[in-house]
């Protein structure tokens, strides 16, 4: 016992007593603070993740490691659907025109994404049958990953809500504090897995409001309200700001402003004007933090032009991630994987 005592390093992770014995607990363990180490006894070879004396140390590794694991799996996955969306994107840009369809009546498009979504695919359905239906496949995909990533199915969120739940029902103090960081629960897959949704909707609604669609449309009114993803996008940038995300802090200004350039044409001419300004504002915000952070943000520029030009009226929609941006993901992707390996 106390050779594996030293081995272990056993007073590092425990208060002990004259006799070596574990009384409590000598200090918190750091995610990640512990390397690849002594998981098998140095005699026997037989695993220690059933010795309570080692408990502590294993348990930690054994979190560490599964989280690394996770954590490559959520890299791979996002860089998967970064490229997807953008040639889904792609393709649906250049398809053919809708064919001709008599309209009649008035069109609502408010409220929060999801049921901006489901009434544009009833009306697409009636413009153009089939042209969403590869995109939405998609989309679901999109959101199974953004499920898997949430905060609440990684392991250490797992492990505090177990020993939550079981001092609940034994009805004892809260001796063990867990709090859970953002740098423990990696949140940057939660953000990517937002904004790769809000990418794709904000697409969505770019194809429905495109010229073709609207002039088949004829003189049909048009009642757009796109405050609601706005606020979505709002928190989604705030988020990554408190979180030290810099490439989703960028983004979710990108999607302010592209929202209120589809908003505009719209509107009433007061509120057209103040879409201007607020979608300038978000602009400005995307560029100030591609400046001060230069290397983070790489690739943000042509799609902060791109929504500028938006605003301005110069074009109606740009390419959903530019190359530039792509080929950053893929480069952050690789080299994620090299360091979690």
């Amino acid at each position: 016992m106390k050779s594996m005592d030293r081995l272990m390093e056993i007073k590092k992770f425990y208060t002990v007593d004259k006799d070596d014995k574990p009384i409590g607990l000598h200090a918190p363990l750091q995610p990640f603070s512990i390397e690849d180490g002594v998981m098998t006894c140095a005699i026997c070879h037989g695993p220690l993740r059933d010795i309570t004396r080692y408990g502590r140390l294993v348990s930690r590794m054994q979190l560490d490691e599964s989280t690394k694991k996770l954590n490559l799996y959520h890299n791979r996955g996002y860089s998967i659907l970064s490229e997807e969306l953008s040639r889904h994107v792609q393709r649906l840009q250049q398809a053919r025109a809708p064919r001709p369809v008599q309209w009649a009546g008035s069109l609502q498009i408010y409220g929060v994404r999801d049921k901006i979504l489901n009434a544009m695919v009833k009306i697409m359905q009636k413009l153009n049958p089939g042209r969403w239906e590869k995109l939405l496949d998609f989309r679901n995909r999109i959101t199974e990953y953004r499920r898997r990533v949430k905060s609440a199915e990684q392991r250490f969120q797992l492990v505090r809500n177990k020993v939550l739940a079981e001092q609940r029902r034994q009805q004892t103090p809260g001796y063990f504090r867990i709090t859970v960081h953002d740098e423990i629960l990696q949140t940057n897959a939660i953000l990517q897995a937002e904004a790769l949704e809000i990418r794709l909707d904000i697409a969505l609604i770019a194809d429905l409001l495109s010229p073709a669609h609207l002039l088949q449309m004829g003189d049909m009114k048009l009642d757009l309200n796109l405050q609601k993803p706005r606020d979505e996008c709002f928190v989604l940038a705030r988020t990554a700001e408190r979180s030290g995300r810099l490439p989703q802090q960028v983004e979710g200004q990108i999607f302010i402003a592209q929202l209120h350039a589809l908003e505009r044409p719209h509107t009433s001419p007061s509120n057209a004007q103040r879409c201007l300004e607020l979608g300038k504002e978000a602009i400005a915000k995307a560029r100030s933090v591609c400046e001060a952070h230069p290397a983070q943000t790489s690739g943000f520029a042509s799609e902060i032009n791109g929504a500028e030009r938006m605003l301005t009226g110069v074009t109606f929609y740009g390419e959903v991630t530019s190359e530039e941006r792509m080929v950053v993901i893929r480069a952050m992707a690789r080299e994620f994987q090299r360091t979690w390996q």
